[in-house]
């Protein structure tokens, strides 16, 4: 084989692995950070933040959302 055909092969594979590494890294970070949190534990978490750290319930909803990342 000619050297340029090796060196377009080797490109080419290269090429290809960074394209599924780019997307298998993506597609892990999206599962990442879809996790199922159930909706009474939510509950509890805004509850004790209202009731035992005395803040704003707005506040503390917020912060919970924001925190496990969810939508509103």
């Amino acid at each position: 084989m000619d050297w340029y055909t090796l060196t377009v092969c080797a490109a080419l594979c290269a090429l290809t692995g960074i394209v599924v590494w780019h997307y298998a890294y993506n597609l892990g970070l999206k599962h990442g950070r879809s996790s199922l949190v159930p909706l009474p534990l939510i509950d509890e978490l805004i509850e004790h933040r209202i009731a035992c750290l005395g803040q704003d319930p707005t506040r503390a909803q917020v912060e919970v959302e924001t925190s496990l990342g969810l939508e509103e």
